[in-house]
């Protein structure tokens, strides 16, 4: 499992936000044609904790999380359960030990090419490193 897919997981298993989405959340890019709403998360960069006892133990995932639907009211609704899903996050994801998920930042960016409401949430997500 990929570090960042661990956005996925916790979503999937959020019922607020699952039962919206209906398991349509997606890696970097949706389905051409996807039903609304969906989510799609990506990796924008790692920052590792280095040491010098040896390679880091902790890395900072700088991580993006889109949702789209076509009614705004709907679109604000869904990113506030995907923030609360999200925002605090620690445990232990298949494997993947989640020290904590930290909310950083939140974006509105309307796509008038296919008239979807599009919410960009950023967020830092700090893995364990055994």
């Amino acid at each position: 499992m990929n570090d960042v897919s661990v956005i996925y997981e916790i979503l999937l298993a959020n019922t607020s936000v699952n039962n919206l989405v209906e398991s349509r959340i997606y890696p970097y890019i949706a389905k051409e044609f996807e039903k609304v709403p969906f989510i799609v998360y990506s990796k924008v960069s790692v920052n590792p904790a280095d040491s010098k006892d040896g390679p880091s133990k902790l890395d900072t995932i700088h991580a993006q999380v889109s949702i789209f639907q076509d009614d705004y009211d709907l679109v604000s609704d869904l990113a506030k359960k995907v923030r609360t899903a999200l925002d605090r996050y620690t445990g232990n994801v298949n494997g993947i030990e989640v020290d904590s998920i930290r909310f950083i930042d939140e974006t509105e960016l309307p796509d008038f090419d296919t008239q979807y409401f599009h919410i960009a949430q950023e967020y830092n997500i700090r893995i364990k490193r055994l």
